[in-house]
């Protein structure tokens, strides 16, 4: 496979990656989800300091990083379009760091794809599995061509 292949290869993963968190993502919605989600909504609403703030208090955490990126993009995106659009960017990069260390490209799918998957949706994983088998499926059709 050529550099553009292997890129594009990534980006297909990315997409499946993609779609997968926007279908799953709305059905998650105990845990710290639950926070996140109120916190998300809340966040359009405040001044960036005051965003900050309330960012520290109810999350308990001080990462400006992540704070400025949601602060930024929760002005016109929903929180599940947000999470999966950055969900598709960590695969993308995982995909590509995976290839650079000579994974099997299977190999390197196969890890993108079900890193989570039990903590995302643990009450259905024979169904996850079953369906994540079939795009693997998809995928060696795909790399075939």
């Amino acid at each position: 496979m050529t550099i553009l292949e292997y890129k594009k290869f990534s980006a297909f993963v990315a997409l499946i990656v993609f779609a997968l968190s926007l279908l799953i993502s709305p059905h998650y919605m105990l845990g710290d989800q639950e926070i996140y989600r109120r916190f998300f909504e809340i966040l359009p609403t405040l001044s960036f300091a005051d965003g900050f703030i309330h960012y520290s208090q109810t999350l308990t955490s001080i990462e400006p990083g992540y704070y400025t990126i949601s602060w930024i993009f929760s002005r016109f995106l929903e929180k599940d379009l947000f999470i999966s659009i950055l969900n598709a960017i960590l695969a993308f990069y995982s995909m590509q760091l995976l290839i650079r260390w000579r994974a099997s490209i299977y190999v390197a799918a196969s890890i993108v794809l079900t890193t989570g998957l039990n903590q995302i949706c643990p009450d259905n994983q024979l169904e996850v599995v079953q369906q994540l088998i079939l795009l693997l499926r998809l995928i060696q059709s795909f790399s075939d061509l």
